[in-house]
């Protein structure tokens, strides 16, 4: 080791917290990479399980192929392994005891299908020949029917015929029965007499639903065994597994004349292979976003930490060159620092990301599988692909932090470094400043202004580190809402606990019961709400929602004079509950209930999954105003008439964030929520009597079990209650283990740009030590310096505010964008994340400042002259 690589690992040694400091935020960076990697690593391994769980292992599907046809597929240039199935057809079960699963679904399968299609085999063996069964364990617990291993059974396999009115033909619907109102209009015809022995029998398979129509029976086939006009299906492994799968297996079809080809787009989307997924590009695009910030950050935190070391090695580097060190060397210097470095931190980093994934994984599995109905365990996957990525990402992320500093080093000269007048030059023009300041703020803050623009690279390396700062968080920040917003646009996630189904209308509930329910001891909240059977209304064209204004572009004959029809969900509130709602969105009460004519709220949000877009769209729902009345009628589900209503209804508030308890979101394009009160929907009907509405009972509780027990023991149907507590635990599961890994990952980041600040900012206030003496020596009081690192922080976090807003706004705006491939709605600032960054950014910064000053404060005068490097 040459005398300045020896004088380097001094120099380390001697600026330990500096060091240390380094050291550590390099690890964070490391390992969070790392878990990013692994992370993605074991939830694709894991989602490509439970797609062959579902589907089979396969990735493509060659449909009813002749012998010859096979022949062509097996000596494919990409094909790696190929197995055949076939359906033989339905079979009626007798003594089926479950009605809504009457027949039997026999298959043939070769000996490799049976290993690819994920068959579990509880007792006996698979079958051999094609005279030989596995039976599914559902045929005896579900149909009632006690068969056995060794049996014989004869079946009458065919097609399903179905004939209703006129429409008739063969169905092979595997999800449901074929009824002609409450009858069951199928029969089976084509029937050949098959006899099996049963050899096996095997857990349901995942295609054998609980509404199918048919239990499974497995038979053994092989390529031996097809006729010369037989046909059968072809799954298909092949050998590379990219894009060209889809263009290749359509090109081969054409070829030898194969009519269908089927791809398993589940697990080709888990390899990252899929044709025309949105959804893909938008997991790939954040996921993009997500590692830039990562190495945006580590790179801010090194570079600013190899800076500082830099600037307090100058003295140095400049007598080293002065006893002939050449720019080589002192370059080299750095890069050795940069080297060490990461030959601690880049190991570290990467036991501590995998640790902590593997950790946070075996913590998290039972609730994972539990939330999403898992069948498999979701196991820490380490490929060398991640980890020579990860060294990769983090070997880039420590030269290019090096370079500059480098750089830097190698152009140090002998008498600048002595002098020290590089970092700081007194020049008027560099440290003007304005009158005002002096005027406004005092002495004390034009000295800090001054000193901020006379340690000009160190004052930009901290306004650097809190811009990083500011934009790391608030992204972090927009990206969790957008999780938060895409899963609230594509599930329907109550609010409440329990509902209650009356049908009865609100006229017709016993007040009673109703008084009797909101003094439940664990009842915390509770609406009332009746629901009309159909409502519809015209908008004029002018005032429909933006999807509906580009449809009837394409399709005018949507309109009717101009007009389209809206479906309405009219929702009528006790007044009680609606009393309580309009006051927690600040709208008056009394025109809902005493108004000479119908008055109504009008919800304007809607969210729905638009197929032609392929994504999820929110918008407004309708663009009427308050003050607009909109004319109703009502469609008689029962007498099949159209009633005109009395009356026009006024809107007088428009709402589109909160809703009352038990009403959600509009889930089409043609639809809006009206809110209204007994005595405004009383106008509207007028005498028409309408007697097909329903009333719901809405309840949030303390203790949902005991709720219901309660309202069992007042004489509540057991039939009309339904429990929505038990399916909002998963969902809220689920958000917690969400929670985990983002704020997992927001807390990482915070340790990194927290750690940048600070290394920046207390190493700047350390150099200053002789500046701070002669601060001192000239009449500074410690009032006065107090007042100084107080403005100074201020200054630096106005700064830092004023470039990293909007910075911040524009990376949240390229999330938005990501997310657009699947999800549509209107860009929002999240402003409560902004007020607490505006906040955070001042308490960190004055925390920091004060904690650095408090150290050389009591420095004596003479020694801080004297003091020529920390």
């Amino acid at each position: 080791m040459n005398i300045v690589n020896k004088l380097t690992l001094r120099m380390l040694k001697e600026n330990k917290r500096r060091t240390l400091v380094t050291i550590i935020g390099v690890i964070i960076s490391v390992a969070m990479v790392t878990a990013v990697t692994t992370l993605f690593a074991s939830f694709m391994n894991l989602l490509q399980k439970e797609a062959v769980a579902d589907n089979g292992n396969w990735h493509v599907l060659y449909k009813n192929v002749t012998k010859e046809q096979l022949y062509e597929i097996k000596n494919d240039e990409e094909t790696d392994t190929v197995f055949i199935s076939r359906d033989v057809g339905y079979a009626e079960l007798e003594r089926g005891q479950n009605p809504s699963k009457p027949y039997l679904h026999v298959k043939e399968f070769d000996s490799t299908a049976f290993e690819q299609f994920s068959i579990e085999l509880i007792e006996g063996r698979l079958p051999k020949t094609p005279n030989e069964v596995v039976i599914s364990q559902q045929i005896i617990d579900d149909g009632g029917v006690p068969l056995e291993i060794g049996q014989t059974i004869t079946l009458q396999v065919g097609d399903r015929y179905y004939k209703v009115d006129d429409d008739e033909g063969i169905t092979n619907n595997s999800f449901s029965l074929v009824y002609n109102g409450d009858e069951l209009a199928e029969t089976i015809i084509n029937t050949v007499e098959k006899e099996y022995k049963i050899v096996g029998i095997i857990n349901a398979p995942n295609w054998e639903h609980s509404f199918s129509p048919a239990y499974t029976v497995l038979s053994s086939t092989h390529e031996a065994f097809i006729g010369a006009n037989e046909q059968v299906n072809a799954s298909v492994l092949v050998k590379k597994l990219n894009r060209s799968i889809f263009n290749h297996s359509n090109q081969l079809a054409e070829n030898f004349g194969i009519e269908e080809v089927i791809f398993n787009d589940e697990l080709l989307r888990y390899h990252g292979i899929v044709e025309g997924d949105n959804l893909n590009r938008t997991f790939i695009s954040l996921v993009t976003i997500i590692i830039a910030i990562i190495v945006v950050g580590s790179v801010s935190l090194i570079n600013n930490a190899f800076a500082i070391s830099v600037s307090e090695r100058s003295r140095y580097l400049g007598m080293l060159a002065s006893v002939g060190a050449t720019k080589r060397q002192k370059r080299n210097s750095v890069y050795f620092e940069g080297v060490m470095i990461g030959l601690i931190s880049i190991p570290l980093g990467l036991i501590a990301g995998i640790g902590g994934i593997a950790i946070t994984l075996s913590l998290l599995n039972g609730i994972l599988q539990n939330v999403l109905n898992l069948r498999t365990e979701l196991t820490v996957v380490v490929t060398p692909m991640s980890i020579i990525l990860t060294i990769i990402i983090s070997m880039l992320t420590i030269f290019i932090s090096v370079f500059i500093p480098a750089l830097r080093a190698s152009r140090i000269s002998a008498i600048d470094a002595i002098r020290q007048t590089k970092d700081i030059k007194l020049s008027r023009k560099k440290v003007k400043t304005s009158k005002l300041v002096r005027k406004i703020f005092g002495i004390e803050a034009e000295i800090g202004l001054k000193n901020l623009k006379r340690n000009k690279k160190r004052y930009n390396a901290t306004i650097f580190s809190l811009v990083i700062s500011i934009v790391l968080f608030l992204t972090i920040s927009y990206f969790t809402n957008s999780l938060q917003k895409a899963a609230e646009m594509s599930n329907f996630n109550p609010e409440y606990d329990i509902s209650v189904s009356f049908d009865q209308n609100f006229e017709q509930i016993d007040q009673d019961v109703i008084e009797n329910i909101r003094s439940f001891e664990d009842v915390t909240d509770m609406n009332i709400i009746y629901y009309f059977g159909s409502i519809e209304g015209y908008v004029d064209k002018s005032k429909l929602s933006s999807s509906l204004k580009e449809r009837s572009k394409d399709f005018p004959d949507m309109l009717e004079d101009g007009k389209y029809l809206y479906n309405i969900d009219v929702n009528v509130l006790e007044d009680e509950d609606l009393k309580s709602y309009v006051e927690q969105i600040s709208v008056d009460f009394n025109p809902l209930i005493n108004s000479d004519h119908p008055t109504a709220i009008l919800f304007n949000k809607n969210h729905f999954y638009d197929m032609e877009k392929e994504k999820y769209v929110e918008e407004e729902a309708v663009n009427l105003d308050i003050g607009d009345k909109i004319a109703l009628q009502y469609n008689d589900w029962v007498t099949e008439k159209r009633y005109q209503l009395a009356e026009e209804v006024e809107i007088i508030a428009e709402e589109t964030e909160q809703l009352p308890l038990g009403i959600y979101n509009s889930t089409n394009p043609g639809q809006f929520i009206l809110i209204m009160s007994k005595s405004s929907i009383e106008k509207l009907v007028g005498d028409i009597d309408i007697e097909t509405g329903t009333s719901e009972m809405y309840i949030k509780s303390s203790d949902p079990m005991k709720t219901v027990e309660d309202l069992e023991n007042i004489g509540i149907n057991k039939d009309s209650i339904y429990n929505v507590y038990e399916s909002k635990k998963n969902d809220e599961q689920f958000l917690f283990v969400l929670g985990v890994f983002v704020y997992g990952f927001i807390t990482l980041i915070t340790l990194i740009t927290v750690s940048n600040i600070f290394n920046t900012i207390s190493t700047s206030i350390a150099l200053r030590k002789r500046e701070f003496g002669m601060l001192k020596s000239v009449g500074m009081t410690p009032k006065g310096f107090n007042k100084m690192i107080h403005y100074e922080s201020i200054f630096y976090g106005i700064k830092s505010l004023l470039y990293g807003l909007p910075i911040s706004v524009i990376v949240m705006f390229l999330i938005y964008k990501a997310t657009e491939f699947s999800y549509e709605y209107e860009f929002y600032l999240p402003w409560k994340s902004i007020g607490i960054v505006i906040v955070a950014v001042f308490l960190i910064v004055g925390i920091v400042m004060l904690y650095s000053s408090s150290k050389v404060k009591k420095e004596n005068i003479i020694d801080a002259l004297k003091q020529e490097n920390i």
